[in-house]
């Protein structure tokens, strides 16, 4: 509240209309009830971070930035992120490119949507260059 007071009295109407805006979300934001903060992945990403050595995983720092992977990523994630039936899991899921074969690692909701990652990436550069690491969490 002390912020809306702040905003209302520097800046006239143009904090009103802003401070109106945040009340609006505060009220919906409590009457939506309690919100629910998904479980990240930190703990799994810490295994990817072992150091220069022959057994480290792949991330996305070793993505290489030539034209064709980037261009591979996009339309991958662009075939994911548009298809609003896939889980925030699944919209997050990391894509990584390296002389056209595609990594794909990280959580996913389901097998439904481990298969339709895998075959939008399969769509993109063919059967044979996808490495499909997506694992299965529970709800």
């Amino acid at each position: 509240m002390r912020r809306v007071k702040r905003m209302l009295t520097r800046s006239g109407l143009q904090g009103l209309m802003s401070a109106t805006l945040i009340v609006q979300s505060y009220a919906a934001n409590a009457a939506s009830g309690p919100s629910r903060v998904e479980p990240d992945n930190s703990k799994v990403n810490k295994v990817y971070q072992q150091g220069p050595n022959k057994n480290r995983k792949q991330t996305a720092d070793d993505q290489s930035n030539r034209e064709t992977d980037v261009d591979i990523i996009r339309q991958i994630r662009r075939t994911i992120t548009d298809n609003k039936s896939l889980s925030t899991y699944a919209h997050n899921v990391k894509i990584l490119s390296d002389h056209g074969v595609v990594t794909l690692k990280g959580p996913v909701r389901s097998v439904e949507e481990r298969r339709v990652i895998a075959d939008a990436a399969i769509q993109a550069v063919g059967q044979n260059h996808v490495k499909n690491q997506l694992q299965v969490v529970a709800h």
